[in-house]
Parts: C-alpha cells; sequence; structure tokens
C-alpha cells in the first residue's frame, strides 16, 4: 500500500512538472492579451507599425508600409483635360495669352492662299465662340494656342451678312499649305484630312497629338447637323 502511494506520488509531480514546461497552464503570447502592449524594435523610425502574426509580431517599417490609393478629385472634362498629369500629348499646352499679338482680342493669324484667306484667331474669354465668329475665327478654348492641336472655327455662310470666314473651307484638298502666325512664331501646315463629322462629335477638336497641328471647323450647308473638320499638320524641315 504504502509503495503504491509512492508510486502515486512520484505520477503526479511528473505530470505536473511537464504541465508548468510546455504551457500546459494554457497562457497565451503577449501579442494576442489586448491589456499587453507591444513595444516597437529599439532604434524603430518613429512610423513604425507593429502587428501580431502567426508565430510572433510583425514589424513594418515606413518604406514596407502601402497607402491606399485615391481617386482624383478633378473629373476629367473637355475644360479639364489640359490640366495637370492628365496631359499625355507630345507637345505641352500653351495657354492663349501666350500666344496673342498686340492686336485687340487677336491670338492668331491663320492664312490659306489656296482659297485666300486670311482671318485672325480669337480666343473668346468669357464670350460666346458664336458672338465673336463675327470678327474672326473662335478659338476652342478646351485646345491649345501654340503647341500640340490648335482648334478654330467659322461662319461657312450668315444671314445678316457678316463675314463667312469658312465659307470656301470645303475646297480644300490634301497637300495645301495653310500657315498659322503667334506672338511664338509662324509655322507651315499641309492639309492632311477632311471630313464631315456629327455636330456633336470633339474627338477631332479634343485630340492631343505628337504633332502640332491646326483643326478647322465649319458648318455644312443644308446639314444642321453635321460639320466639316479639315486638319493640317505642320511641315517640319
Amino acid at each position: 500500500m504504502k509503495r503504491n502511494l509512492l508510486i502515486f506520488c512520484a505520477c503526479l509531480a511528473l505530470v505536473l512538472c511537464c504541465s508548468a514546461c510546455f504551457g500546459g497552464s494554457g497562457s497565451s503570447p503577449a501579442g494576442d492579451d489586448p491589456d499587453i502592449a507591444l513595444e516597437l524594435p529599439k532604434g524603430a523610425p518613429p512610423d513604425t507599425e507593429v502587428h501580431t502574426a502567426d508565430g510572433g509580431i510583425k514589424v513594418i517599417s515606413p518604406e514596407e508600409r502601402k497607402e491606399a490609393p485615391t481617386a482624383s478629385s478633378t473629373p476629367v472634362t473637355p475644360e479639364t483635360v489640359w490640366q495637370g498629369g492628365s496631359v499625355t500629348a507630345g507637345h505641352s499646352y500653351t495657354p492663349p495669352d501666350m500666344a496673342a499679338l498686340e492686336e485687340e482680342d487677336c491670338i492668331g493669324i491663320l492664312s490659306i492662299p489656296a482659297i485666300g484667306l486670311e482671318v485672325k484667331a480669337i480666343d473668346p474669354g468669357t464670350e460666346d465662340m458664336l458672338s465673336v465668329m463675327g470678327r474672326g475665327a473662335a478659338h476652342f478654348p478646351i485646345s491649345s494656342a501654340w503647341d500640340g492641336n490648335v482648334a478654330l472655327s467659322a461662319h461657312n455662310a450668315t444671314a445678316d451678312g457678316s463675314p463667312a470666314y469658312f465659307k470656301d473651307l470645303h475646297k480644300l484638298k490634301t497637300g495645301d499649305e495653310v500657315f498659322y502666325t503667334t506672338a511664338l512664331g509662324e509655322r507651315r501646315y499641309e492639309v492632311f484630312q477632311t471630313a464631315k463629322i456629327s455636330d456633336t462629335d470633339w474627338d477631332y477638336v479634343l485630340d492631343r497629338p505628337d504633332e502640332n497641328r491646326l483643326t478647322l471647323v465649319t458648318c455644312v450647308s443644308g446639314e444642321p447637323s453635321k460639320r466639316l473638320m479639315v486638319q493640317a499638320k505642320e511641315v517640319v524641315g
């Protein structure tokens, strides 16, 4: 009896000893206890983050942390298409005031020898484009005034007898020369494309090519929902 009691006590002591050594008490790592603070490694930058992870603690340095991308607060519209980093054209946008000539409200002179045309380009500013077409070719404010794509529009016919500067635009053909002069210089262009487009088609005006272009737009007689579009590109060399 005494011998059996001694054996029982020895086994009990062994069990208690193993429990203490191998975590039998059920205690959890410090990272799993919300009441125990996780300390930064010594010398870590102030922005370092510490998180619990499988098998221990994960330390994330400021260089490793990735910020969530933020959406642009400015939507891309015809008025903002040239602004900031959204510009992908090979040429930069030129504002009208940089191209303006000394003559009042004139930002350029358009000359097309094939149809005997010389007309000033006017940026409407706060005016409506139609209101300045009686004085010249109206510049689309959404286009550049020199580098890139310069877009101009004028009447092909008028009911009140005011000048219709683009009345012969339909006569232009591929290879015809076009000249455009601003305070920044003069460029020679050649017509390479003419097309009849919808009056809601802004692709040619908004186009941002790698070359310098002129885009000329006017109405089509008898077709109020159509526009005549002529494009010319700079002759280099």
